[in-house]
């Protein structure tokens, strides 16, 4: 699904060119929800370059629509932090287009035969940031990470923050890829020995 008429034709075409695969729909952004419900795939392929929020949104949409179908969103641009919110409203496969068509073959497959895989394929600069960033916490992670050092649970410190347990989540991942930490009491001690703290965890 895209709005991009020749981009949907070439897709379609190539994916019904596969003998295990059929096409049973083919549709704008706007009219997926409603083909979603009435014939129930197995997999939805979103093709949008205009990764934000309303991406995010489409996805809720088409998993309450559709909840066994497996969604795969095809893009070129992004952000980690979209690409965790994706993740958490039900995206099971997020590919950057410099994949190859036997590589969206292949993760088209896996999400369609295991339930509970996720593939994700971005160039590693879009997931880690620059060498610069590494260690380097937003105000708002630095809020989640002293929460944590307090020991307070996801939903405590949704509560303090008035955030939801979902936007935790993705401020802890973060914090781990930033610190390469293992654990919550992990990413508290490199933390505090990566400002100067002293380690009390």
């Amino acid at each position: 699904m895209t709005d991009n008429f020749l981009t949907r034709e070439m897709l379609c075409g190539f994916l019904n060119s596969e003998e295990d695969f059929a096409v049973v729909g083919d549709v704008s952004w706007t009219e997926a929800g409603y083909l979603a419900a009435a014939v129930h795939p197995d997999v939805i392929v979103l093709d949008n370059d205009e990764i934000g929020s309303a991406t995010v949104q489409m996805v809720r949409a088409l998993t309450r629509a559709c909840p066994a179908a497996a969604v795969v969103v095809l893009s070129s641009t992004g952000t980690e932090t979209l690409l965790y919110d994706m993740l958490d409203a039900g995206v099971r496969c997020f590919l950057h287009k410099k994949i190859s068509r036997s590589e969206l073959v292949s993760a088209i497959r896996g999400v369609a035969s295991v339930e509970d895989q996720i593939t994700v394929s971005v160039p590693r600069d879009f997931l880690t940031g620059s060498a610069a960033n590494r260690g380097r916490l937003s105000a708002r992670e630095e809020q989640v990470l002293r929460l944590v050092a307090e020991a307070m649970t996801n939903r405590q410190i949704a509560n303090a923050l008035s955030i939801t347990e979902g936007t935790v989540k993705r401020h802890l991942r973060s914090i781990f890829d930033k610190l390469g930490a293992v654990s919550r009491i992990d990413a508290v001690n490199r933390y505090r020995a990566h400002t100067g703290q002293q380690n009390s965890a």
